[in-house]
């Protein structure tokens, strides 16, 4: 985390300690984070939607890839609740 040092954040990993670790802050930017790909995969759904509605033959591959980020999107929703929550 961001506001650990490098060895209390490694501590934590690897589970061998909870010093230096504060759950709000750690909550707050993990929440961040996935606020940050929520945006990432709605701009990606938009962008494959625009595809979908201008070309006749939209192949299935791009199907395929808005459905992805449409399970990822609801993924991240999902997290984020849980993170906030």
């Amino acid at each position: 985390m961001t506001y650990m040092t490098r060895k209390q954040w490694r501590d934590y990993v690897l589970g061998r300690s909870t010093q230096g670790v504060n759950a709000k802050k750690t909550n707050a930017i993990i929440a961040r984070w996935i606020r940050t790909y929520i945006k990432e995969a709605e701009g990606a759904i938009a962008r494959l939607e625009t595809i979908l509605l201008n070309e006749y033959n939209a192949d299935q591959r791009v199907k395929m890839l808005l459905g992805r980020w449409k399970q990822i999107k609801g993924l991240c929703e999902n997290a984020l609740r849980a993170t906030v929550s």
